[in-house]
């Protein structure tokens, strides 16, 4: 780990470093954990949302739960949940909050939830995500098709409307007001009233688009495929990502933080992106509760939750970077980190490496030898101990 507030150059920064050199052998991240010990209603986690108010809601297979910053209060087929699994949780903007589980969609009032029969089906079906438009319409999107809803007034979308499958998975609203719906098929979106598929985007056939988030700012999409990413920008063009470089990694989720870093959420634990490096994976031995994660937030505060099949981690610390093997570092044992000039070298058993404000430098010193101390004279040379 290096600690991303520490300026090299000094003895401080040394020492510092020195005391977070044991954690990179065990490459552990500072997470914390809530699972039903901690108050939370069930350990198998699937979805997370934060409403205006900054309560964040967490849908498992077991209930759901809201949690203030200290405590929980948790829903159950008691309090009128329609089905104790949660897809998907939301509020709207009449400060209405609604739940999408397998047997369809409810509305909390009061401290009870009210299942919502929409018309437009004899048995209500699963919802997986809801939306509000910018002209305050409703969005749900259904197993049976994208059903838009305000006040009693509904409509439905299928095949027949636009959308290459009737089963949406994913929304999501822009900037300018168009709402993009993934389906098991591929990306649409909303124009005019109207549903452009965007098959262009596709690799397969059934390309399905898992979930969909939008970057505020300059609104580039991100989607989430089975086993890639693709970035949607505005001008039309678009790219892939590969967090598994082999393709294989069954992926759920993807959100990008304040910073820049990526965080991919898979079957085979979290992938992670800091900005200019490589993809790396964590894992149980990481420090998470379990591999396989499922939906992923990242909080008004840029803090990062994970759902998964042992409960919820949070990563707060966010000053700390995790530089290993997989991500250019010459081994993940390390030894050593010395302030050399404007960076730092960092010492590992097959080799030594600098890190300077533009990152880890690719030339290994010293290949193959272990690194186990260093220190740098006045006139510029620098003494290396190695095994």
């Amino acid at each position: 780990f290096v600690h991303r507030r520490v300026r090299p150059g000094g003895c401080g920064p040394a020492s510092g470093l020195a005391l977070l050199c044991a954690c990179a052998l065990a490459e552990t991240f500072p997470f914390r954990h809530y699972q039903v010990r901690d108050g939370l209603v069930q350990d198998q986690a699937f979805c997370a949302y934060q409403d205006p108010h900054g309560y964040i809601w967490f849908g498992t297979f077991g209930g759901l739960s809201r949690y203030d910053g200290q405590a929980f209060r948790n829903y159950s087929l008691r309090d009128g949940l329609p089905s104790s699994s949660i897809h998907t949780v939301f509020q709207d903007r009449q400060g209405r909050v609604w739940v999408g589980t397998p047997n369809g969609a409810a509305l909390l009032k009061g401290d009870r939830f009210v299942q919502q029969n929409f018309r437009s089906f004899q048995v209500q079906p699963p919802a997986y995500a809801i939306r509000q438009a910018a002209d305050g319409r409703l969005l749900f999107a259904t197993s049976q098709g994208l059903l838009e809803w305000q006040e009693g007034r509904e409509r439905l979308f299928t095949e027949k409307d636009g959308l290459l499958a009737k089963a949406c998975l994913s929304l999501a609203t822009a900037p300018d007001g168009t709402v993009y719906i993934g389906t098991q098929e591929g990306l649409h979106r909303i124009r005019s009233g109207r549903i452009e598929a965007l098959p262009q985007l596709n690799r397969e056939e059934k390309d399905e688009v898992r979930s969909i988030q939008v970057n505020a700012e300059n609104g580039t999409l991100l989607l989430t495929r089975r086993n890639r990413l693709t970035l949607l920008r505005p001008t039309g063009e678009s790219s892939d990502l590969l967090p598994d470089p082999a393709g294989k990694t069954i992926l759920w989720d993807a959100a990008a933080d304040r910073q820049g870093t990526l965080w991919v959420t898979s079957v085979d634990g979290l992938f992670v992106r800091f900005p200019g490096r490589e993809f790396i994976r964590l894992t149980t031995a990481s420090g998470l509760l379990s591999d396989w994660c499922y939906l992923i937030l990242i909080d008004y505060e840029d803090n990062v939750w994970i759902c998964s099949n042992g409960g919820v981690d949070k990563l707060a610390d966010r000053s700390l970077i995790l530089y290993t093997a997989a991500g250019g570092l010459a081994a993940d044992t390390v030894w050593s980190v010395t302030p050399v000039g404007e960076g730092i070298l960092v010492g590992t058993d097959q080799g030594g490496q600098m890190l300077g404000p533009q990152g880890l430098d690719k030339e290994v010193i010293l290949p193959g030898r272990n690194i186990v101390e260093a220190c740098p004279r006045p006139d510029g040379e620098l003494l290396v101990a190695t095994d």
